[in-house]
């Protein structure tokens, strides 16, 4: 009864309190996650894979669900209305981006936390508080330019300046199509201008999530501070800058870190991974585009699941075509070169004809041209619903203000 009272819920107490255990939720799902999920990895595959669908459905339908909740009441109309902005969007992904690395653990195993260098429940639950990938290394081995603090926290301070940067260009895109009407009119009116701006600004937008993992790189990055350990902590950012990459492998390598580690370890490798890839890379595309339906309901209120899997299936077959491609170049290269010396091993031999692969400009074209039309295809074929953002509301989030009036989205 008392949350019902008006004069109870605009007092700055509740307002504090609300958002402050909106905050708290999330990190204690993460925690709770990364702890649980170093107790289990010695655990049987069958019966931790098991635990972990159990606690991930459960942990995050309760943050998301409160969070949202919390966040809707508190925040502006511009920010909380997904067809106003795209904030309430990329806050989504962050979330996601964050739960879905606290809860790899739970289905990697000791696979997951030896690759990150994890060896103690304090690094595992460290770990899991990252909306990035965390990386546990040691101080010999470890790739910084300069072990210590100091080179991670100057990175971290350099992603972030990167940040800005890309959301400065992005407010002069944004400002530019709003002082000429006639240019935005254009653009839409036009499917391949359309696809190929909407591209473009959506790698912008998805840029910013890495906001908090460059905090977190910030805070915690660097040399650790037990004198008695010999490990740097190392922060990898969710997203790259995508819209300049040339394959669908790094596309995939780039985009939604995090996430792609947890179907990594869900779905790909418990299937065969590359060595049966005609089964592996659908189910891993199946996984992930059932795993969206959720999100345009929630978000927008709307049916998109024909849209996700039209997107979804365009990538799945870009992905295929990449993969029969490079097994295709590599098999005739291991015949041409089967005169080879006999000390030279397998994995040299395979070395050296990605080398060989990667070098040839024919093939260069190929993967870029592939990448960047699947892209647009995918972009094309689902913006208006399972996107639920269009150049209006895109640009509405980079000027931080309603501006545009989207007419295009289809919210029936």
């Amino acid at each position: 009864s008392l949350l019902d009272d008006s004069s109870i819920m605009e007092t700055w107490q509740y307002r504090t309190l609300s958002m402050t255990t909106a905050m708290a939720i999330p990190f204690c799902a993460s925690a709770s996650a990364g702890y649980l999920g170093y107790s289990l990895r010695r655990m049987q595959p069958g019966y931790r894979w098991g635990i972990g669908m159990g606690f991930t459905a459960l942990s995050m339908s309760i943050s998301g669900a409160y969070v949202a909740k919390m966040l809707k009441a508190r925040l502006s109309e511009y920010a909380r209305n997904p067809f106003v902005s795209g904030w309430r969007l990329l806050a989504t992904v962050t979330l996601t981006l964050w739960m879905a690395n606290a809860h790899t653990g739970l289905f990697g195993g000791n696979k997951y936390f030896a690759a990150h260098g994890i060896d103690s429940h304090r690094k595992a639950v460290l770990n899991a508080l990252c909306a990035g990938q965390v990386y546990f290394r040691p101080k010999t081995k470890s790739t910084s330019p300069a072990a210590g603090r100091t080179s991670q926290r100057y990175r971290s301070c350099v992603d972030l300046m990167k940040v800005c940067g890309v959301f400065g260009a992005g407010h002069v895109i944004s400002k530019l199509i709003q002082q000429n009407p006639s240019l935005k009119t254009t653009i839409e009116s036009n499917r391949f201008l359309n696809a190929e701006m909407l591209k473009l600004l959506y790698c912008f937008a998805f840029y910013l999530t890495n906001v908090s993992s460059c905090v977190y790189g910030i805070l915690f990055g660097g040399e650790s501070d037990d004198d008695a350990s010999e490990y740097v902590v190392e922060v990898v950012k969710p997203y790259k800058f995508v819209y300049t990459l040339g394959s669908v492998r790094e596309f995939w390598k780039s985009w939604s870190r995090p996430v792609g580690e947890f179907l990594r370890y869900v779905v790909y490798e418990p299937l065969g991974g590359r060595k049966n890839m005609m089964i592996s890379v659908p189910a891993l595309f199946a996984w992930n585009g059932l795993s969206h339906y959720q999100l345009s309901r929630n978000l927008y209120g709307l049916d998109a699941d024909r849209d996700w899997n039209k997107l979804f299936s365009v990538l799945c077959g870009a992905c295929l075509v990449q993969i029969g491609a490079e097994n295709y170049l590599i098999g005739q290269y291991f015949q041409k070169d089967a005169d080879s010396p006999d000390d030279v091993s397998q994995k040299q031999k395979l070395e050296q004809a990605k080398e060989a692969m990667n070098s040839n400009r024919v093939w260069q074209v190929f993967c870029f041209g592939l990448v960047h039309v699947s892209m647009s295809v995918a972009v094309d074929l689902a913006y208006r619903k399972a996107f639920g953002a269009d150049l209006s509301i895109l640009g509405n989030t980079f000027l931080l203000q309603p501006v545009f009036v989207s007419n295009s989205i289809n919210r029936e």
